[in-house]
């Protein structure tokens, strides 16, 4: 074959010489000739003398429809080699380029090849507008590669695309860049703020939608989910450890359950509550199969089994990593129920408390401790006697808080009232 384009090329007429390289171009292909066929594509890239720009960016558009046409295992082969003779001139053939990048990426989504799908996309120049801005197809593919990388369980690699896409994105507008944000949270298990980005997907549902299903119910569902595990947002151990004064191996003692698990519970907050009141009060949320599990989490009474089973169903579907969906439940389950549990007792042994959550009586102690240590839960454990002993006084601090705030409510009345009166003295009260 070489010798054979080798007498092509010498032609003298430049027309017959385009025309005997685009036959063999075709001829090669269709025989399934993939080794001659290479061999034409590199002289027609490399010898610019006797294949000038015009005649081979011609040319190589005929390399592109030839390569569409293949079957998609030579696709993903030939197109690969392809691209790598057409980096040579990359300027040149960059549109033809970008097309065989975006045939390549589209068979590896597919196959559900997401991360090697994400790669091809990203290769794919931008095809900037008059002014040097992002055409809309530039920022569909930035959402794109964004919604891959989460698939693909790259949490970093889909937040990187995200921000670039945020640059030139109309927040309010593109649902599919909400949607991505929201799942970004819910896959850094930021719960809270997944939960309210789901929800408000919900009640707007203006703006098409082109990566993802527009049905209103499919993103209730998952903010239901996530406000379940709201209150278990989890937060780098490292960060716990880094405030610790002490050095890292006298942590391992001090703190060995710390050290089991990788991530641990932030406290919970007014955000998590309300999220949790609003979807209760949700009709829609009623017609969801897992509305009782909402139901006992909204009333903080106890998660029995089978409330975990259809939880673990669901969690599944999240954008957690696998490896980590069994601990993510199994942390947010057995917190919660310890806060039930607050509510019914004021002492239980340990013992006692792990047999009604059916874990083992360490796991129990741990849980509790990081719960008392973070705040989140009122009380002391007595190791000698083997005793939680839970205590009302963060029921009193909250009662006392709202006590003050609308005592300054009144004052602030009472002086506005007055304001007035002295002012207007005709308004005074006989």
């Amino acid at each position: 074959m070489e010798h054979r384009v080798e007498m092509m090329v010498q032609e003298p007429d430049l027309m017959v010489r385009e025309e005997n390289l685009r036959r063999t171009l075709v001829e090669s292909a269709q025989s399934g000739d993939l080794e001659g066929f290479l061999v034409v594509v590199g002289r027609v890239v490399s010898d610019v003398n006797m294949v000038p720009p015009v005649v081979a960016k011609r040319l190589v558009s005929v390399v592109q429809t030839a390569v569409m046409w293949m079957e998609k295992d030579t696709q993903l082969t030939i197109g690969q080699e392809v691209l790598n003779i057409l980096q040579q001139r990359g300027a040149n053939f960059e549109v033809q380029a970008n097309a065989i990048r975006e045939r390549l990426a589209v068979i590896h989504e597919e196959r559900q090849n997401w991360s090697q799908a994400a790669a091809f996309y990203s290769t794919i120049s931008p095809e900037l507008g008059n002014r040097g801005d992002p055409t809309e197809d530039d920022i569909d593919r930035l959402l794109r590669i964004a919604f891959l990388y989460l698939n693909s369980d790259d949490v970093d690699g889909a937040e990187q695309f995200l921000m670039r896409a945020k640059s030139y994105v109309k927040v309010e507008v593109n649902r599919d860049y909400r949607i991505c944000q929201a799942r970004v949270q819910e896959a850094k298990k930021a719960f809270s703020n997944a939960a309210q980005q789901f929800y408000s997907l919900t009640t707007d549902v203006q703006g098409p939608t082109k990566l993802y299903s527009a049905d209103p119910l499919q993103w209730l569902a998952r903010a239901v989910i996530c406000a379940i595990l709201g209150k278990f947002a989890m937060r780098k151990l490292g960060r716990i450890l880094q405030s610790r004064s002490l050095d890292d191996e006298l942590n391992r003692h001090i703190f060995p359950h710390l050290y089991r698990r990788s991530y641990f519970s932030a406290p919970a907050g007014e955000q998590r509550s309300k999220m949790l009141s609003k979807l209760y009060q949700d009709e829609r949320c009623r017609g969801l199969e897992f509305f009782k599990v909402l139901e006992r989490v909204h009333s903080q009474k106890l998660l029995k089994k089978e409330h975990i089973e259809v939880l673990s169903e669901r969690v599944k579907l999240l954008d957690i990593k696998s490896e980590e969906t069994q601990q993510v439940l199994d942390l947010a389950t057995t917190e919660h129920n310890l806060l039930a549990v607050s509510v019914l007792y004021t002492s239980i042994k340990l013992q006692s408390l792990a047999e009604l959550l059916n874990i083992s009586p360490q796991t129990a102690e741990a849980a509790v401790a990081d719960m008392i240590c973070e705040r989140r839960l009122a009380g002391k454990i007595n190791q000698v006697e083997g005793l939680l002993e839970l205590s009302k006084g963060r029921e009193k601090e909250a009662l006392h808080r709202g006590d003050v705030r609308f005592e300054k409510i009144c004052q602030a009345a009472d002086s506005c009232c007055e304001q007035l009166v002295s002012k207007y003295p005709q308004f005074m009260p006989s």
